[in-house]
């Protein structure tokens, strides 16, 4: 999310740089064209990120598809992972997930978040923030800060909805990326 907001805010920026250059440079000519194109990427980019409303509802889903950027022999691409969230009418979300990790340990992933409807669009990105548990035995290091059982993470992911079905990429940190496909009741 933080490189989505710095991509947003670098264009803004750039588009009123160019903008005022070309005022110093050329002579000005007001017309509706010109007034259309200077608003056009500003209110794009307040659309996609005004205040959506938001309805509450349970999330269930299920992974479809895991991809290791450095795959090895010993890694699991089928992680079995059944998930459930609520969804607040704020935005807000908490949830947990069961699933098979990367080295098919049962693993649980308990977390809270935040997620950010773009306006107009059936598309969304979400944060979620909470503890790990299941990466035992020789692949405890795997996962940094497992000293007590229990991990911190932070997970950026990107949806889509149709209707009450949504799918979400999720990246894993730098490892993988995981798709669910899920309902929402």
């Amino acid at each position: 999310m933080r490189f989505f907001t710095s991509t947003l805010v670098l264009l803004f920026f750039y588009s009123s740089l160019t903008f005022s250059d070309q005022q110093q440079n050329a002579p000005l000519v007001i017309n509706e064209t010109s007034k259309i194109k200077e608003n056009w990427l500003q209110e794009g980019v307040y659309k996609l990120i005004q205040p959506v409303p938001a309805t509450a509802y349970w999330y269930v889903h299920t992974s479809v598809y895991t991809r290791h950027f450095s795959p090895k022999p010993e890694h699991n691409n089928r992680q079995k992972l059944i998930g459930i969230e609520r969804n607040t009418d704020q935005s807000y979300l908490w949830g947990a997930a069961a699933f098979l990790n990367s080295f098919e340990q049962r693993s649980i992933y308990g977390y809270v978040g935040k997620r950010f409807d773009f306006a107009e669009t059936p598309f969304y990105s979400k944060l979620t923030g909470g503890f790990i548990h299941g990466y035992r035995g020789e692949f405890r290091n795997k996962v940094p800060f497992n000293k007590l059982k229990f991990a911190p993470v932070i997970l950026p992911s990107i949806g889509v909805k149709f209707k009450n079905i949504q799918t979400e990429a999720i990246l894993l940190g730098a490892n993988a990326i995981i798709v669910t496909v899920g309902v929402g009741i």
